[in-house]
């Protein structure tokens, strides 16, 4: 079948960049801010690591814990994402989620439907303006008895054309993108199931079909943490036929952190937990390449990375914020990581002071006793602000909740929108109370 794949020429995906980082109180599905990325394919337009998982027979319908696919992503702004495979002989692979950091990451799509027929079929995935492509074999209905197979060993005992991928580090777990290929001998088809011994702390394994007679491949994915850096010869048992491959494991990296070149980007309320805005690029010096973690906590938040570097010299990396400030004020973070400890401010300011207008409010949206309340459920309502920072406002009453929380980041007039939740619990005429800001009042919502 036709393989096709989309690549997001530079300058589109700069003006994405800058679209979403514009944006200041946008609402979307899932509550955030969409994610801006990439999917990895090679030069075909497979996608990478193009990992298929579980056994597809024709009229067996895939179950999305044992049916998946995983793919890569570098992430070029963290936030909310949909990845999606188009509908192919009765099956499809879907996902959502958020992701809280940039750079390359691995996400599983989970495998719906139910296979029409046997074959080899080519899904496109499609992650925002990018997509690629996988093949997944579907067996013939009672196909799926277990294959008989051998390994093709080379001189010494060697797993032939073995192709090792992913970067291993001592103290790193593994993650999707590191696998083995090995080449076998297929004498019949059915299923496989086979599974390395821990050694150095991996395990490769893998599930699949050889649908024909002769040579193929089979993928096994690694899992666990190396334990220690240097070669790691990892054996492989089919049956009578053995074989085995070496794994090149680093150890942890050597590097400095320049805090003088930080750039704190986002905006920081005492009491508004941080998003993935919150971020902050600062540049390392590596020495030896290896794997990392560099962190920093204090004043309720934290701002941490782990990967590995595979280079040397100068290059930035973008840390993530989390949690929640606790206080107003400057704030020096102390990060560890590296040979030369360092620290970098961050201005947070104090929760904002301001007054709530509830007779601007304007409430949208239908009420019905027992009827839960969905996303048409608002209420607009006008606010002045004498300082900034952050706030939240709220109100409950009859088993609904209107609520929002952000930070004011000028001061003056503005309006706010709150979102209803909850199920009404009668009918009637409620006054909804408003306790935020320096002056609480109520308004109307009629069931």
């Amino acid at each position: 079948m036709k393989k096709r794949f989309l690549l997001l020429p530079f300058v589109l995906l700069s003006a994405l960049v800058l679209f979403y980082a514009c944006q200041k109180e946008v609402s979307f599905e899932n509550g955030g801010i969409p994610s801006v990325g990439m999917l990895q394919s090679d030069i075909s337009g497979d996608c990478l690591p193009k990992t298929v998982t579980g056994i597809y027979e024709e009229g067996t319908a895939l179950a999305t814990t044992t049916n998946y696919i995983d793919v890569e992503v570098d992430v070029l702004v963290a936030g909310t994402y949909t990845i999606y495979t188009d509908t192919v002989n009765g099956m499809y692979f879907r996902t959502t989620g958020v992701f809280a950091t940039t750079g390359i990451n691995t996400v599983r799509l989970a495998g719906y439907g139910t296979p029409a027929a046997d074959g080899i079929f080519n899904f496109v995935v499609t992650y925002g303006m990018t997509e690629c492509t996988v093949p997944v074999t579907v067996l013939p209905d009672g196909a799926t008895s277990p294959a008989v197979f051998t390994l093709s060993a080379g001189t010494g005992g060697d797993c032939m054309g073995a192709v090792v991928s992913g970067t291993y580090t001592a103290g790193t777990a593994v993650t999707a993108a590191n696998q083995v290929v090995i080449n076998v001998n297929v004498t019949t088809p059915g299923t496989y199931t086979v599974s390395t011994t821990p050694t150095n702390g991996l395990t490769f394994s893998g599930t699949g079909s050889l649908p024909a007679a002769g040579a193929a491949t089979i993928t096994l994915t690694a899992t666990g943490t190396p334990g220690t850096a240097g070669t790691t010869t990892i054996p492989v048992t089919v049956g009578a036929s053995s074989c085995s491959f070496p794994v090149t494991v680093m150890g942890p990296a050597t590097y400095t952190i320049n805090c003088g070149t930080a750039v704190v980007n986002g905006t920081y309320a005492a009491g508004s937990a941080l998003t993935a805005s919150n971020t902050v690029s600062i540049q390392v010096n590596v020495a030896t390449i290896g794997g990392y973690t560099i962190t920093g906590t204090i004043n309720g938040m934290t701002f941490s990375h782990s990967g590995n570097f595979t280079t040397t010299g100068l290059q930035t990396i973008t840390l993530a914020g989390s949690g929640t400030p606790t206080n107003g004020g400057t704030f020096n973070v102390p990060l560890t990581g590296g040979t030369a400890p360092c620290n970098f401010a961050v201005t947070v300011t104090g929760p904002a002071t301001f007054t709530v207008n509830c007779g601007t409010a304007v409430v949208n949206g239908d009420y019905e006793e027992g009827v839960a309340l969905g996303a048409t459920n608002t209420v607009s309502i006008g606010v002045t602000v004498a300082s900034v920072g952050g706030y939240t406002v709220t109100g409950t009453i009859n088993g609904m909740t209107f609520t929002h929380s952000g930070n004011f980041t000028t001061t003056g007039p503005q309006t706010i929108t709150l979102a209803g939740s909850g199920t009404p619990a009668a009918d009637g005429t409620f006054q909804v109370p408003v306790n935020s800001g320096s002056t609480p009042c109520t308004f109307t919502v009629i069931v």
